[in-house]
Order: structure tokens, then sequence, then C-alpha cells
């Protein structure tokens, strides 16, 4: 039986991100003003250079809508990034079979170690931790936010010993 399963979890602005989209508004505004006061006397070109820093302005700004999109398809995870709706990124694909653990982030096992960390996580759903071993990045964290169905079906395609592991647990 194939497994096919794929979710959208939208990244929320905060802390620095949210700062720099405030500093970009404000730059723009400023710009907006000084090509409305100083190239007044280039009345046609004054137009095009306030729609160009206007469109400049939406592009830079939308930019910092994130989204990851989780895609499980048999054996492997991929994990994409999307940038404002308008472009796509391949993040990391993971072999199930490769998970050496799989378990609910806490405080305690929050720190990658000497891991190379993967920070995919939302902000609606509780965050999850997978260690894995991965062909170029080598021992790898992985921190995202799959909803209770996605758990499910990652669960089923886990090595065995994980799934006994997890089979009485909270994971669910």
């Amino acid at each position: 039986m194939d497994i096919f399963h794929e979710q959208i979890v939208k990244k929320q602005l905060g802390g620095l991100r949210l700062l720099a989209m405030i500093g970009v508004i404000v730059g723009f505004l400023a710009a907006l003003g000084g090509s409305f006061i100083f190239l007044a006397f280039l009345a046609p070109m004054n137009f095009l250079i306030m729609a160009g820093l206007v469109y400049l302005g939406w592009y830079i700004i939308t930019g910092f809508g994130i989204e990851y999109e989780y895609i499980l398809t048999n054996d492997e995870l991929d994990i994409d990034k999307i940038i404002a709706k308008r472009k796509r990124k391949r993040l990391i694909s993971i072999k199930m079979s490769s998970v050496t653990e799989f378990a609910k982030l806490s405080e305690g096992n929050a720190d990658a170690g000497n891991r190379t960390l993967v920070d995919c996580a939302g902000n609606e759903l509780p965050s999850f931790a997978m260690d894995f071993k991965h062909e170029r990045m080598g021992d790898c964290r992985l921190i995202f936010t799959p909803t209770e169905e996605m758990t499910e079906q990652m669960v089923k395609v886990l090595p065995r010993a994980l799934r006994i592991k997890y089979k009485d647990s909270s994971v669910y």
C-alpha cells in the first residue's frame, strides 16, 4: 500500500522578521517621499521611479511570507520552503528508514548538540524532533510541526524499533 500525505505549515511573523518588515516599510516610505521631493523637476521620470519603488517594496514585503510543505511519499519525507507563494526550494529529503529518534519537542530534547539543525516548524501545532542520518549533512535534527494525521502516516513508515517504541506513547 502506497502512502502519500502532504501538509503546508505557515511560519508566523515574529521577533526579528517582524522588525525587519517594519524597517523595510519605513525605508520605502522614506524613499517614496524623497523621490517625490528631490525629483519633482523630472515629473515623468518621478512617476516611473515611484512606481518602481512601490513594486520593489511590495516584492520585498511579501517575501517575508514563508510556508513549509511536508510531503510524505512511502519511505521519503520531502520538505520544501515556499517563499511568498512564488518561489519554492527543496530544503531536505529524508529516508524514513534512516530515522534514529522521533519525539515531541520539549525542553529536554530541544538542543541539537553537534547535529545539523533543520528548523521547519510553524507556530500553531506542537512541534516534533526527528533525528536522522543524511548522506550529505551527516547527523541531523529536524524540528517540524506535523498534524496528527501526518504523524500517524509517518509512524507507519518509521523503522520497526521506533514503531514499537511509540506504539503505546502519546505521539498519535
